[in-house]
């Protein structure tokens, strides 16, 4: 579930995008295939198919191809890493990928609240999954479910090596790009854990990494109330705008 229009608890997710664009980004917010339309690689394989696509259309658009970033939240998060960590990559794509003679790979990435190894997501997925017969409505079945059914998983388990191949933290060499790792301490969706596992070993293989934990804020920077929420939601984006201005732009 979910689209391009809409992260968190943005009113105006857009809007937000909007005042990136007037600091002189280019900005395209993509849609890709949901676990009820394709499974697993295709989602990934639609954000490097977008990320070509915008470097064939650079001059039509006004963008640097020598400077593009990658930027999700919590499933878009996993795409993103996926995209960023396995720039170029052929054995993740079809045989006819389009625009094939440019490249998907990024100069930054981040991550906001995303699971970057799949194995401990799972069996929290299936911790907290429904009792069998239990009565949801079709937005809870996705939310409890979903991690299942987007890499072809069941009760009884996933097809062979589908986790080890879907988890981004698995990819990660000195070659990957400035990564920015964005989460909240309390998260019960994907434990703060995932980000700074994948920090950690961003950092060992000497990629330029930061990590910001925020205190008190759970998925989609949700805090104890209204005020704590809008509050976290903000400093997020702060701090991207910021990291964003410095890695991208600086020197050029």
């Amino acid at each position: 579930m979910g689209s391009k229009r809409a992260t968190g608890h943005f009113s105006n997710f857009p809007g937000v995008l909007a005042a990136l664009a007037r600091r002189g980004y280019t900005v395209a917010s993509i849609d890709y295939r949901l676990s009820s339309e394709a499974k697993y690689p295709a989602a990934v394989q639609d954000v490097k198919a977008a990320i070509r696509f915008l470097r064939a259309n650079a001059e039509r658009y006004g963008i640097d191809k020598d400077r593009v970033a990658v930027w999700g939240a919590s499933a878009g998060a996993h795409l993103a890493a996926m995209a960023a960590l396995t720039g170029d990559d052929a054995t993740l794509e079809p045989g006819n990928r389009s625009n094939p003679d440019q490249s998907d790979r990024v100069q930054a990435f981040v991550g906001w609240y995303g699971p970057y190894e799949m194995q401990s997501m799972f069996k929290l997925a299936m911790a907290s999954a429904p009792a069998a017969g239990t009565t949801m409505t079709p937005e809870d079945a996705a939310e409890a479910m979903g991690p299942m059914i987007f890499f072809g998983c069941t009760n009884e388990g996933c097809p062979p090596g589908m986790l080890e191949k879907a988890s981004p933290i698995n990819f990660v060499d000195k070659n990957d790009p400035p990564t920015l790792l964005i989460h909240g301490t309390a998260d019960k969706t994907v434990p703060s854990e995932q980000s700074v596992e994948l920090f950690n070993s961003l950092k060992a293989s000497g990629v330029k990494a930061d990590l910001h934990l925020i205190d008190n804020a759970g998925h989609s920077w949700t805090g104890p109330n209204q005020k704590a929420t809008a509050a976290a939601s903000r400093t997020a984006i702060a701090i991207t705008a910021d990291w964003l201005e410095k890695v991208l732009k600086s020197g050029k």
